[in-house]
């Protein structure tokens, strides 16, 4: 049986980000912007924008990854790239 894809967008007020949201509304994609991390679990993707996430947010979305949750970050800060063994090239 087909179910939603539920998405999620967490990023910074007044950032480039906004593009996330533009994109998404011109390919007609339902998406829900978020303020927190708190009731994620029933979201199936989490798009996270450029910004940084506190321990306990980051713990969160070890938690929903292992669930089987999906998640996409732009440029993931220090705490998310060693937690999920991202290397930072130093390259663009």
């Amino acid at each position: 049986m087909w179910k939603p894809v539920r998405i999620a967008l967490y990023y910074n007020d007044g950032t480039k980000d906004i593009v996330l949201s533009e994109i998404l509304e011109t390919e007609g994609v339902p998406y829900c912007r978020i303020q927190d991390l708190s009731g994620i679990d029933h979201m199936n993707v989490i798009i996270i924008g450029e910004r940084s996430v506190r321990d306990e947010e980051a713990e969160s979305l070890k938690r929903y990854v292992k669930r089987g949750g999906i998640l996409v970050t732009l440029k993931p800060k220090n705490e998310l790239s060693g937690m999920f063994n991202v290397t930072d090239t130093g390259r663009t």
